[in-house]
């Protein structure tokens, strides 16, 4: 009779043992690395989403400016005034736009607001002002707060919670300094850094949003 050759049963658990330690070495890795994609993804769909809408009101009210809009109250003279919602219009601003109004727990951010307008693929929206300095802005600015999962976790300034900003004409309006090196270092600190608070939540939300959108929605940091 010819021997045959075979691995022992000693063999097969080292090397099954071997596979185990790198697939725990690399899985971490490998969702982290789908999970940011995600992330990427569903923030450009949301900017998309955003100027998407209001450029259809503009096309259905025949205007080239959100302040020609009923909708809207400027202030030109004093961008840090921005651009607001007038009193008693956001109801019904919102239902033009689609988003339908729900109570929501948006983690760190429910201090803001308890109740967002939530459009059909699930993403929470909800308009306001931040007095921002922006650069590039063309005059005051609009923000819109989104979280892209809505409810569910990490609700995270610059994971999943963002704010667009744009000015009246739509036109992007980005805080993202000369440095950007600077902001994705100061992105990378915060998103991993817990428990997270108001203040960077919405910090995250702005300049992380902004580098974002900067960077071709990769999320590098």
């Amino acid at each position: 009779m010819k021997n045959k050759n075979a691995f022992t049963l000693a063999e097969v658990l080292i090397t099954l043992g071997i596979i185990g330690v790198v697939a725990a070495m690399t899985l971490p890795i490998l969702v982290n690395n789908y999970q940011k994609k995600v992330y990427e993804t569903a923030y450009a769909k949301s900017v998309n989403t955003i100027l998407n809408a209001h450029k259809k009101l503009l096309a259905d009210a025949e205007q080239f400016s959100l302040c020609d809009l009923e909708d809207f109250e400027c202030n030109k003279q004093n961008s840090l005034d921005g651009i607001s919602i007038r009193d008693g219009h956001l109801d019904s601003y919102m239902k033009k736009l689609g988003f339908e109004k729900k109570k929501v727990d948006l983690g760190v951010m429910r201090e803001n607001f308890e109740e967002a307008y939530v459009s059909k693929d699930g993403m929470c929206y909800y308009p306001y002002s931040l007095f921002t300095t922006t650069h590039n802005s063309g005059g005051p600015t609009y923000e819109i707060f989104v979280d892209t999962n809505c409810a569910k976790n990490p609700n995270q300034g610059g994971r999943d919670q963002f704010f667009i900003v744009m000015n009246e004409q739509l036109k992007l309006a980005l805080d993202v300094t000369d440095d950007e090196e600077e902001i994705a270092e100061q992105c990378f600190t915060l998103v991993n850094t817990k428990p997270v608070s108001l203040a960077s939540s919405a910090y995250g939300g702005i300049y992380c949003g902004s580098y974002l959108i900067n960077n071709s929605y990769k999320m590098d940091y």
